[in-house]
Order: C-alpha cells, then sequence, then structure tokens
C-alpha cells in the first residue's frame, strides 16, 4: 500500500501538478500582473521557478540579451514548456536545479524574475540569498506572489488550511510575509503594491513589485 501511495503521488507531480499550475498561473488577473512587471526584465535576466515558461510572451525581446530559467523540476516541466519555448525568439538557457544553490556566477544578473516561486520553495532564506549574490550591484529582483493576507479573518483560515493546502498543491504555502521574507535577506523593496486579487480570499491576497540588493 505504501508503495502504491508513493508511485502515485509520483505520478500526480510529474504529470497532473505541472498542468494544474499552469492553468491556476493562466488566471487573467494573476495573468495581468505578469505582463505588468515581467516586460521591465533587462540584460542578462534569472528567473526563478521557470516552471512552464508562463512568463514567456511577456518579455521584452529587445531588452533581454539572454534568460536563464531556473526550475528544479525541468524534466515534469519541459513537456508543457516546449511549444513556449519554440515560439520565444527570446535566448533560453535551462538551468536544472533549485535556488537554494544557484549554480551560477556570482554579480552577474542584471534582473532576476520571481513570480508564484517563494511560497513553495523549502529554504527561502537560502534561495533569497542566492538571488541576491547572482545579482550585479545595481541589479533588480522582480517579485508577484501570493501569501498572507492582512485582514484577520482571512489570515486565520489561512493558518488553519495551510498545512493540507501544502501538501495537495506542490509545497506552495499561503501564510509567508512575502515583504518581510524580502527584506530580511538583504533587499531593500522600492517599490510595491499589494491586494487581493479576484478568487478564493485564503490564497487571492498578492505582492507585486521590485526589490534591490542592499
Amino acid at each position: 500500500q505504501v508503495m502504491v501511495k508513493i508511485a502515485a503521488m509520483g505520478l500526480y507531480a510529474k504529470h497532473i501538478l505541472p498542468r494544474v499550475i499552469d492553468l491556476a498561473c493562466r488566471h487573467e488577473d494573476i495573468f495581468r500582473t505578469r505582463q505588468e512587471l515581467v516586460p521591465r526584465a533587462h540584460g542578462k535576466v534569472l528567473e526563478v521557478g521557470f516552471g512552464t515558461g508562463l512568463n514567456l510572451s511577456s518579455y521584452d525581446a529587445g531588452r533581454v540579451q539572454r534568460l536563464w530559467a531556473l526550475e528544479p523540476f525541468w524534466d515534469s516541466m519541459q513537456a508543457v514548456a516546449e511549444k513556449r519555448l519554440r515560439k520565444s525568439s527570446i535566448e533560453v538557457e535551462a538551468v536544472p536545479s533549485g535556488a537554494e544553490s544557484i549554480p551560477l556566477p556570482s554579480n552577474f544578473f542584471d534582473t532576476v524574475v520571481m513570480t508564484y516561486t517563494l511560497c513553495s520553495i523549502t529554504g527561502w532564506d537560502q534561495a533569497l540569498g542566492q538571488m541576491r549574490r547572482v545579482l550585479r550591484p545595481g541589479g533588480a529582483l522582480l517579485f508577484s506572489e501570493h501569501g498572507e493576507s492582512p485582514e484577520p479573518s482571512v489570515r486565520n483560515w489561512q493558518h488553519r488550511i495551510d498545512p493540507t493546502w501544502t501538501r495537495v498543491a506542490g509545497g506552495c504555502h499561503i501564510t509567508r510575509r512575502i515583504p518581510e521574507l524580502i527584506e530580511h535577506t538583504g533587499f531593500t523593496i522600492d517599490q510595491l503594491e499589494s491586494g487581493f486579487l479576484p478568487g478564493p480570499r485564503i490564497s487571492a491576497y498578492h505582492y507585486w513589485g521590485r526589490a534591490t540588493p542592499t
């Protein structure tokens, strides 16, 4: 029974979950925040949590020198991402690695892009430290994430549901205080917007903006 359960979870994680995440992250209002944020990326760009390549169509190809796609589950995500990769004119280099240990040079990138990724990184502090390391002086972290609501009634439900939510949503947490996590690891947030987007309120509070290494 244990082996059957493990096999079923592996099947879910490899074949079903990537498509579920892709569908959820294509929601019109979430996609709109991507379209506002991602075109601001320029130069050498690292996208943390490339997933199925949902951001590719939002990059300004004239501003991006090259894109490095960091994705620990590249083998699972590649089948869904392939069509988007073929359509894009941007040169993309896959980096099949987690964000806790980015196998790329320090002070190298002009922009790091992170959208709907920080919620699911186990070692978020290590990952943000790595993003800070690989950014060149004057570089920027562009982020769009969902997280803990400032409304007590919603926040209480988030904390009740989070353990179950995390198990079925590929490690995603709905209780992370995104701005605090970013600033805790040596960034200064110089642009920030936040608020509820349409959808279930337990997962609909979003933060998006820009941060620079301190």
